[in-house]
């Protein structure tokens, strides 16, 4: 982890980084968006006669109901309107010795690091499923936060201290299942593939990640954690929710059995690479690979990004 000490005097501002010793952790579960509230991503063009058009709205302003209210607030909506829908929350953290291998741990391991003001920041996902019966077709999303912590420094007039997750920006994998021999599930509109993913302030499609079997996703957890502003020193808050998604529908090998799976690159030292997804969880970097980062496919408890299209059918 790094903390970073930001001072000021007047209209000049330095910023000096020092190294912890401290591990760097992560997790996953939580949820952002809107196009009212920032979301810069894409909103698939039809014709006004397409039936995804309304799934399209509902699926923003479900997005944009979980920035204001909540999570939980999102379903609730959801359901109200007929959207068949279904979310699991992970939890993933790098444990506080070096037995990790590609970031697993197991429950027998030793204890994890859960405070980023002494080992890193921590993150939460919580993937979701939504299916649109009357167009066959599904919306792919995630949602997240940070923890983190960001204060004025009492030691020093002008100065504030920043824990929690660093530069470069990560990178999030959506993948399903589809190949030349089984065409299970596409890109709502593979010729544009940008028009069927939504992002936000801090999220940002991969140009190029896309395979046919999975897309890349930026996400700038620093950003959205300085944008939630100030806590108390000594003292860590959740940031605001950040999301992404992408619009799927059923290819002509289609079988409720498919599965869609998620992986995670969280990274602190580098430059932004360019990636390629593919199915099942896999991240191939074709440049500017990141320094230092930790990937994140599995909980303690052996969970994973993993939901099959059954489960909201």
């Amino acid at each position: 982890m790094v903390v970073r000490v930001h001072s000021s005097t007047g209209e000049s501002q330095n910023m000096v980084e020092r190294d912890l010793t401290s591990r760097r952790n992560v997790l996953a579960t939580a949820g952002v968006m809107a196009t009212s509230l920032g979301m810069t991503g894409a909103v698939v063009a039809r014709e006004e006669s397409d039936p995804s058009e309304e799934f399209t709205r509902q699926m923003l302003q479900a997005n944009k109901i979980a920035k204001q209210k909540g999570l939980d607030e999102r379903k609730k909506y959801l359901d109200t309107i007929g959207i068949n829908h279904t979310e699991k929350d992970l939890r993933f953290s790098t444990p506080q010795t070096d037995s990790t291998e590609a970031g697993i741990q197991t429950a027998s391991e030793a204890p994890i690091c859960v405070d980023p003001l002494s080992c890193d920041a921590d993150i939460d996902v919580q993937f979701s499923l939504s299916y649109n019966p009357r167009g066959e077709e599904f919306h792919y999303s995630y949602f997240i936060r940070f923890r983190y912590g960001y204060s004025d420094d009492p030691s020093y007039l002008w100065r504030t201290i920043y824990a929690g997750p660093e530069d470069p920006v990560d990178t999030l994998g959506l993948t399903w299942e589809n190949s030349a021999a089984a065409k299970r599930l596409e890109v709502r509109d593979h010729r544009r593939v940008h028009e069927s993913v939504i992002t936000d302030d801090y999220t940002n499609f991969a140009s190029g990640s896309w395979d046919g079997s999975g897309l890349g996703v930026f996400v700038d957890g620093y950003q959205a954690a300085i944008d939630s502003g100030k806590t108390g020193p000594d003292e860590t808050a959740w940031s605001q929710l950040v999301t992404t998604g992408v619009f799927l529908e059923k290819g002509v090998d289609f079988r409720p059995e498919t599965s869609l799976r998620g992986i995670y690159e969280y990274a602190w030292k580098g430059v932004k690479p360019k990636v390629s997804v593919s199915y099942p969880t896999a991240i191939t970097y074709e440049q500017n690979n990141y320094e230092d980062s930790t990937t994140f496919q599995h909980t303690p408890n052996g969970d994973t990004f993993h939901i099959k299209a059954k489960e909201v059918m």
